[in-house]
Formats: C-alpha cells, structure tokens, sequence
C-alpha cells in the first residue's frame, strides 16, 4: 500500500519531488508560487504604467537630465531577471554579443568620432531582448490586457484634454508643463503645438505624452491590440477619437499600416463598421472637426521646411549627402551621436528616424548586423507576427526612436519577452478549438 498524505491522497514520488524543488526554488528568492506571479504582474504592470505615463520626466543629475522612465524600467527589468521570471535566450545572446562586437568595430575603425555614451546607451537598451519569460510563465493576454487599461486612461486623458480647451482655454490644458518645474523634464520636445501657425487651438498630446505625435502612435498601437484582441467597440471608439485630436500624422500612418491585420481576420467586418461611422462623422463635421488641418498635412512632402519632408525625405538626403561620401564612411558609419551635429549644417528641415540614424552612425555593416539581431528578436517565436510587424514600422520610420527608452521596454513588454501563447490566437481559432470537442462527440466514430 502506497502512503498517504495528510489528505488521503496517495503520495507520488516524482509529483511530489517536483512540488519540492518548485518550492525550494521559489523559497530561495523569499515567495511562493502563487505570490510570486502576483508579483511579476505587479512588476509588469508598473513597467507598462511607469515609461508610459512618465516618459516626460527627468531627474536633473548634471548637465543633462536623467530620463526618469529610463531609470524605472531599469530597475523593473532587474526585479524581473533577479526573482528569476526573466531568463537569458541562449540565442539572442549569441546574436547580441556579435551585433555588439560589430558596432563597436565600425566605431573604433571608423573614419569619425563617436560618442561612447551613446554606444552605451545603445547597447544598454538593447540587452533588455537578450532576455525572455521563463518556461511556463505565459503573460501575454494579462500584459495586453494591462496595456489597454492604460491606454484607456491615456486616450480619455487626450479627448478630455483637447475639449476642454475650448471652456477653459488653452493654457490649463498641459498640467505637467505648468505645475512641473522645467528642470524635471525632458527638455528639446514639441509638447504644445497649434493645429497650424497662428491657431489658437492646441493638438492633444495625451497630457503624459513627449508630443502629439507621440500620443497619436499609441492610441493607433492600441486601436490595433483592441481590434486584433477584445474587441471592444466603445473602446475601439475611443481610441480612434484619440489618435484624432492628436492631428498627428505619425499615428495615422501607422492606422493604415493596421488596418489590413485588422480587417482580414475573423469578424473584421465590426471594426470596419465602427471606422466607417467614425470616418462619416468626420466628414459629417468639416470645417467644425477641423478636418483641413489634417488634409494640408498630405502637403507637407512637397516643402522641404515641413514636417512631413523632414521625417520621410530628408533621411535619404542625409545618407547620401554625408554617409555615402566615401567607402569607409559607407561601410563603417560617421559615428555614433554624429547625426545631431549635421541638422545645422543642411538648408532642410532633417529628422532622423531609427533606420537613418544606425545607417549614418554605423554604416551599412553595422546597420546590417543590427537589423539581423532586432528582426530577430522581434520575429522569432513572436507571439503575434501582426504586432511584430506594426511595431517595426513604427520604430524604423515614425520617429526617432533608436536611443528611446520607453519604446523599448513597449516593444519588449508587448512582444519581445513572450514566447508563442495559445491564449493570443484568433477568435476564430479559439471558437475552433471550442468546437472540436462537441463536433467529435456528434461523429459517428466518436461513441
């Protein structure tokens, strides 16, 4: 007779020992099993909250402000590897290490000066994908679903902020900026900015946004991840009103890129109702929505002093004029900082989105080794290619986000840290599955 828990339950051996070592192994870090996810949701959801919400603040440490997102996500990231929830990808690491060796070779052979800080800063933040949620652990519909929280807040913050300018006027509508001193924020971006010159009402960034441009990415990201996901059509609303008051057109670029993920999965058709009624009340409003703003804005691509030049056209001066100049500068890149030094040289309005500023820095191979380590990482094994895709968009052309802090621990929170989650499938595979059950017991072999 085989002996009895205090239960009456027969002991296993081998269920048993399992029990113990998990224990064991969750007793060492002080917590166990069931608080420890509790706490790993509560690191994850303080990371998601954090370098959203804070990605405006700096601690005024020297000469140059301190990103505080930076410093929270930092320490997050460590709770996360230390109570043993992050665990190295052997992988990546290989790829990491090889992709960090090159781009400190097309530094060190290069024909320019580089800033260490800056090759620092770069292989800092993309240590963080070296790293995925150990065996077992599956977040990915519990990160989403956190992320929706704050983007809710963030897009009812946003329409509130941009209607209530119209009661009360536009100098009440960016808090941060006129009860935060100057000095505990990022300075060098264009947080209140006119519809257009001269007019008086203010685009929404979100009030926790860097810019409205900013804040219009996020609520199209969030559009795609209620679409895809949940499916909730009040929030769906929302969040289309929200990438609307930001009269942005970085967030409604990276909308068109969604919309073929979104419409050609199951149930598509609701989502494409709802863009439709909100597409007609647009129209419907005119001159009262001000809709022109946004349809001078396709204008943009003809100026060279505009927004629109400096984000999409000017890249392609900028690596011509002064990155393919000479094979070494081709190859190796003018190094790392050196594009900020050229804005003033140019008689165009320059921006320099991510694929611009490895391209100029490091040069076509440390661009190429670059991309084969990030592509990774973003694709292999992604929970979601869709997701995948619309983030590297967004990073390579909407913005310059090659150094940003906060778009990373985005991109590595929402995808890059998960492994493939069948909670993450379609509706139609998950009514599939929930079929096949009751589809075998009605077959005439199933009996």
């Amino acid at each position: 007779m085989p002996k009895k828990s205090s239960f009456g339950a027969p002991l296993r051996r081998g269920r048993l020992a399992g029990r113990f070592h998990h224990f064991a192994g969750t007793a060492a870090l002080g917590f166990s099993g069931p608080q420890r996810d509790q706490l790993t949701r509560g690191l994850v959801l303080l990371m998601i909250a954090g370098v959203i919400l804070l990605q405006r603040f700096a601690l005024p440490i020297g000469d140059t402000p301190l990103s505080l997102s930076l410093v929270l996500g930092f320490g997050l990231f460590l709770g996360l590897v230390v109570t043993g929830r992050l665990a190295i990808n052997t992988q990546r690491l290989g790829l990491f290490l090889f992709a960090s060796a090159t781009l400190l070779l097309t530094q060190l052979t290069g024909p320019g000066r580089f800033s260490p800080s800056s090759v620092g800063l770069l292989l800092l933040l993309y240590s963080i994908y070296v790293f995925r949620f150990r065996h077992g652990i599956s977040l990915s519909g519990s990160v989403l679903r956190m992320f929706r929280g704050v983007m809710v807040i963030c897009a009812a913050a946003g329409v509130s902020q941009f209607l209530l300018q119209f009661v009360a006027g536009a100098e009440v509508i960016f808090p941060i900026d006129r009860f935060v001193d100057e000095s505990f924020l990022l300075p060098r971006f264009n947080v209140i900015i006119p519809l257009e010159y001269g007019s008086p009402i203010m685009k929404s960034n979100g009030v926790f946004f860097l810019e409205p441009s900013v804040f219009s990415q996020f609520m199209a990201l969030a559009f795609l991840i209620e679409s895809l996901y949940f499916r909730s059509l009040w929030r769906q609303a929302l969040f289309l009103v929200g990438l609307f008051v930001a009269y942005s057109g970085t967030g409604l670029l990276l909308f068109g890129v969604s919309l073929p993920a979104i419409f050609l999965r199951p149930r598509g058709l609701r989502t494409l109702i709802v863009v439709a009624l909100l597409a007609v009340v647009v129209v419907v409003g005119g001159e009262q929505l001000y809709i022109d703003t946004i349809a001078r804005r396709v204008g943009e691509f003809q100026g060279t002093r505009t927004s629109g030049f400096a984000r999409f056209i000017s890249p392609f001066f900028l690596v011509d004029e002064f990155t393919f100049d000479t094979l070494p500068s081709s190859l190796f890149g003018l190094g790392a900082g050196s594009i900020d030094s050229v804005f003033d040289k140019v008689l165009y309005l320059a921006h320099d989105p991510s694929w611009v500023k490895v391209t100029f820095e490091y040069g076509v191979v440390g661009a190429a080794v670059f991309f084969a380590y990030f592509g990774h990482v973003l694709f292999y094994r992604s929970p979601d290619w869709r997701l995948s895709f619309v983030l590297l968009m967004q990073f390579l052309f909407l913005g310059g986000y090659l150094l940003s802090n906060y778009q990373h621990f985005v991109i590595a929170f929402l995808v890059a840290w998960h492994r493939p989650e069948p909670g993450l499938r379609s509706a139609a595979a998950r009514e599939a599955a929930a079929l096949a059950p009751r589809r075998a017991r009605m077959s005439p072999g199933s009996g």
